[in-house]
């Protein structure tokens, strides 16, 4: 999973990213991510869940939504703007103990 500010492609349509672009944006521990979720608006923080491998991060963006509106010019955070809360472990049933 990589964090970008929209900012970032303001003006650049035409300019090809490379892997090493990329790396800078890198969260940690979402290698291998097949799926996300976000909060929905109106809440104080945004927060979300990736789910990478057999985990659950747990992630919540460090600035409330009013400081981020309020501040615009502040919030020029993008991966460190992220706080890991929790890592949530999924088992695997296998589909043999379910036809049984």
């Amino acid at each position: 999973m990589h964090v970008f500010r929209l900012s970032d492609f303001e003006g650049e349509e035409e300019r090809v990213r490379t892997k090493g672009d990329l790396k800078e944006h890198r969260l940690e521990k979402t290698k291998g991510c097949h799926l996300y979720a976000i909060s929905r608006p109106g809440g104080s923080h945004l927060r979300m869940v990736v789910a990478a491998g057999k985990k659950l991060l747990i992630l919540q963006w460090r600035h409330s939504a009013a400081w981020t509106a309020w501040c615009p010019a502040s919030d020029t955070d993008t991966v460190e703007g992220f706080l890991f809360l929790r890592v949530c472990h999924t088992l695997e049933i296998k589909q043999d103990f379910l036809m049984h």
